[in-house]
């Protein structure tokens, strides 16, 4: 069983319906409806978590070359490769009849967010190119507008900005991973950024991108009409975010502490909105 849920990757799911969540609070002003909330959680967990699975029987040969990655189930034959593709397909089916409950939109963001990651990034990009996690963060994109979608029904400028936000977030929490596990992605033969360019240089870009979400953070209050409570977390978090960038310009090994900095960063900010409204 333990092998099982790890094909789901539970912390990367939990954090994308939470930022789903914090979304549909916002588009709502606040007002939430039980069935809506409900039915969103449903949808995202299984869609989030069946995309995971597919990822897994995707990846399973680079996986056995990574020391990170090598003891996962398939890499180990736990069970058989197929009922990881077989189970991602039908929770993906699920989720999809359960969004249908909510609106169309809704559906097509859940949709969309799962092929991204599985077929865009995991696919297509993952193993060619180092713009793979960049333009595979329109996965988590996609979560926050999933959101939006479920409270309203359509989408507006303060939804695509949030979607920004998470665009933007990926790189700089993935990059900081990636240079911990650079040698790893190197021997599996996966160019992410730190693999393939000298660790200074790769800081460059995760910070340039950090400053970029940072700013966006920020345009976020009066685009969305969020106030102290929201600015004061954004604001105080990011600045600890840029911090952590900057010294891993010179120290490689902040890059474990910046990737943890980088998830605390983003609850923070979801926090802030929620607190904003709800408070």
């Amino acid at each position: 069983m333990r092998h099982f849920l790890g094909l789901f990757k539970l912390r990367i799911v939990a954090l994308l319906v939470f930022v789903s969540v914090v979304s549909l609070i916002l588009a709502g002003s606040g007002a939430v409806e039980f069935r809506n909330l409900a039915l969103l959680i449903a949808a995202g967990t299984l869609a989030s978590a069946g995309a995971s699975a597919i990822n897994n029987y995707m990846d399973r040969d680079i996986d056995a070359k990574m020391k990170r990655t090598k003891s996962r189930a398939l890499p180990r034959h736990v069970f058989e490769p197929r009922i990881a593709l077989i189970t991602g397909i039908s929770l993906i089916v699920v989720s999809v009849f359960l969004s249908l409950s909510l609106n169309l939109l809704t559906t097509s963001f859940i949709l969309l967010g799962a092929f991204v990651y599985v077929v865009v990034y995991t696919l297509l990009l993952k193993r060619r190119t180092w713009l793979n996690i960049v333009l595979g963060g329109a996965s988590g994109s996609c979560a926050v507008l999933a959101g939006w979608a479920a409270a309203t029904g359509e989408i507006n400028t303060a939804a695509l900005l949030l979607s920004i936000i998470l665009f933007l977030w990926t790189p700089s929490h993935f990059w900081s991973f990636a240079m911990v596990y650079s040698a790893d992605y190197a021997r599996a033969g996966v160019p992410m950024l730190p693999s393939i360019m000298s660790h200074r240089e790769a800081a460059k870009y995760l910070l340039a991108n950090t400053f970029a979400l940072f700013i966006a953070t920020l345009i976020l209050s009066p685009v969305a009409g969020l106030g102290y409570v929201y600015l004061t977390l954004a604001f105080a978090a990011g600045l600890y975010f840029l911090y952590l960038n900057v010294k891993l310009l010179e120290n490689r090994g902040v890059a474990w502490k910046a990737y943890k900095g980088s998830g605390v960063y983003l609850v923070a900010v979801f926090l802030g909105i929620a607190l904003e409204v709800l408070v």
